[in-house]
């Protein structure tokens, strides 16, 4: 009998050792599984940076004298347009306004933007204004005529696409006061600074690009 119980002993003591082992191999592959990893499936490559550049030319044509006389805001249009396809030119022969196509251009090959650009026109003279076009020839009634020394907008939200441009067209001209205005305005300069900037999702400004003209 005490043979039989040392017997049982044994028996149990080599259960209860295999049910540990198979415990603890169960415990090992669960984790293994957990921790399953794939590091190839996710992959790719960020989108160059994306750039600006903008670039102003003047389009319209210059009289022989070719300092700007006055002319009344009324007669934009005629202006623009002027006499024997010469654009701005009256029929005197007078340079009476210039316009400027403004080229703006996407420098990333990979990625789209919406721009924003102003300009500011500055003279040491007192009437110059400045105004958008529909193209080189043709005066937009709807848009807004600018004075100097106050930031006028080009576009609020212009979109690009990648490596893409899009052309602006603006006139300046000295504006006629029907009043003596040599005090004011004879003999004067003036220049323009164009900026566009991208505009970023909560449509505030990024930081653009500026070019400047003389006049």
């Amino acid at each position: 009998m005490e043979e039989n119980r040392k017997g049982t002993g044994v028996f149990y003591a080599v259960v209860g050792v295999a049910t540990l082992v198979v415990a603890i191999i169960g415990a090992t592959f669960a984790y293994f599984s957990a921790s399953a990893t794939n590091d190839t499936d996710v992959k790719g490559t960020t989108a160059s940076g994306a750039s600006l550049a903008v670039a102003v030319t003047k389009v319209s044509d210059e009289a022989t004298s070719k300092n700007m006389i006055p002319m009344l805001s009324t007669d934009l249009q005629k202006g623009v347009t002027g006499t024997d396809t010469k654009s701005c030119i009256d029929a005197n022969g007078n340079t009476v306004c210039q316009v400027y196509k403004v080229t703006v251009t996407n420098g990333s090959a990979d990625i789209g933007l919406n721009v924003k650009g102003t300009m500011n026109l500055t003279s040491t003279g007192k009437n110059m204004k400045w105004q958008l076009l529909t193209d080189a020839k043709t005066v937009n009634a709807d848009a807004t005529t600018v004075a100097q020394g106050t930031e006028g907008v080009i576009t609020n939200n212009q979109a690009l696409t990648a490596s893409g441009t899009h052309d602006f067209y603006l006139v300046i001209w000295l504006d006629e006061t029907n009043a003596a205005q040599d005090a004011d305005d004879a003999g004067k300069t003036f220049n323009g600074t164009i900026t566009f900037n991208g505009v970023n999702s909560d449509g505030s400004a990024s930081t653009g690009i500026t070019a400047k003209f003389n006049g």
